[in-house]
């Protein structure tokens, strides 16, 4: 009979070019087995060694537990690799799952998304809240009001009072942080209505008060000749003239 190939290796001669199959080992037909399978010596896989356990010689995952010819490196006798299913990263997972088991002194729970500046699990992808500050709800605040540490706005400092911070006109009294610049507490502004210029007005109200000095009464239109109130639009008769009728003496 011709030396064949499965001649060859069933009858471990060394003329194969091979490793005969040893004593220990059983190689049954010889045939060209894959790599991750259980064959003979010489046909790219290692035998499985005397220690192991290789049943069925069936294709191997990475993760469970293989013979040593299945081309992945086996559980080791430490470990206890189960299922070997794939986990998210940060659960925990087998040895040899795919996944960095989470460590025996952390405690993650669920490991489900959450939003960054709330309190969440070690691992979940957002870094958790430290311990000294208390976040509650992180909802989302508006610049300038009292907001949880981290909610995505500047939190006004204990030090200054910002109550409704609602809109307020310049030049009146408004809140801290209101967007108006408030009245000094030096002035007084009352009700900042429109005054006509000439007439005696609130400070900030539009108008150039009239001095404390000058007195202006009616400030009604005067004819010129004519003794009329300062600003009133006539130029006064000087106290130096007398100006009375004007008539022509012949």
């Amino acid at each position: 009979m011709p030396a064949t190939l499965e001649a060859i290796v069933l009858s471990g001669t060394t003329d194969s070019g091979t490793t005969p199959v040893s004593a220990v080992s059983t190689d049954t037909p010889a045939s060209l087995v894959p790599e991750d399978a259980t064959g003979t010596t010489g046909i790219r896989a290692a035998p499985v060694s005397a220690v192991s356990t290789n049943t069925p010689a069936s294709l191997v995952t990475g993760n469970t537990a293989g013979s040593t010819v299945s081309g992945v490196t086996p559980v080791s006798s430490v470990s206890t690799d189960t299922s070997a299913s794939p986990v998210t990263d940060g659960t925990t997972g087998a040895t040899g799952s795919g996944a960095t088991p989470v460590s025996s002194v952390s405690t993650d729970t669920s490991a489900s998304p959450v939003t960054d500046g709330t309190t969440g699990a070690t691992g979940s992808g957002v870094t958790p809240v430290s311990a000294v500050s208390t976040d509650t709800s992180a909802s989302p605040v508006t610049d300038g009001t009292t907001g949880a540490t981290g909610s995505g706005a500047t939190p006004v400092s204990s030090v200054s009072t910002d109550t409704s911070a609602s809109p307020v006109t310049d030049g009146t009294t408004g809140a801290t942080g209101s967007g108006a610049t408030p009245v000094s507490s030096v002035s007084t502004d009352t009700s900042a209505s429109p005054v006509t210029d000439g007439t005696t007005g609130a400070t900030g109200s539009g108008a150039t008060p009239v001095s404390s000095v000058s007195t202006d009464t009616s400030a009604s239109p005067v004819t010129d000749g004519t003794i009329g109130a300062t600003g009133s639009g006539a130029t006064p008769v000087s106290s130096v003239s007398t100006d009375t009728s004007a008539q022509s003496s012949y």
